[in-house]
């Protein structure tokens, strides 16, 4: 099994798909900030957005 990414977990989160209760859980507010903090970038909670800019950037 492969571990997740920080980007790829911190997408999940925004997208929301991910459990309370699982490890690695946060709230899609800090999955923003987090995504926006380690990339500089700044997509607001547009999941499309950012998965195109990791994606491009080959981080997803």
């Amino acid at each position: 099994m492969t571990r997740a990414t920080p980007y790829q977990l911190l997408l999940i989160n925004l997208e929301q798909s991910l459990p309370k209760n699982a490890l690695g859980y946060t709230s899609k507010e800090s999955a923003y900030e987090g995504l926006k903090r380690l990339s500089g970038e700044d997509f607001g909670d547009d999941v499309a957005a950012w998965k195109k800019w990791l994606k491009d950037h080959k981080l997803l």
